[in-house]
């Protein structure tokens, strides 16, 4: 089959591996959907993981939950805003943004 792929920053792969993260946030809202999807090592490093999408939220930048931060792999969503913020310096309040939970496998 033939699913949707992302791009994931290869520090992120053994979590995901490890069943540690269970959920990424990512800027802007994207036309994700319930159901399989394919992470993408950034440097190639890794091989690509196909995991099961749970639900998909889409939010702004303040409505990122200290939830979905922890299932993100953040202590809350201070520090993921925190985060988001140093990746993507041009986010304001308002900004949406996009919380995608996963399970491993399809």
């Amino acid at each position: 089959m033939n699913y949707p792929n992302l791009e994931l920053d290869d520090m992120y792969f053994q979590p995901v591996l490890a069943g540690n993260i269970s959920a990424t946030i990512r800027i802007g809202h994207r036309n994700i959907e319930e159901g399989g999807l394919v992470f993408k090592s950034k440097a190639a490093t890794y091989l690509p993981i196909v995991v099961a999408v749970d639900l998909v939220i889409k939010t702004t930048f303040l409505g990122i939950s200290d939830y979905d931060a922890q299932l993100a792999g953040y202590a809350d969503g201070e520090e993921a805003r925190y985060d988001m913020r140093r990746r993507y310096p041009e986010t304001e309040l308002d900004t949406p943004f996009t919380v995608i939970r996963f399970s491993r496998g399809v």
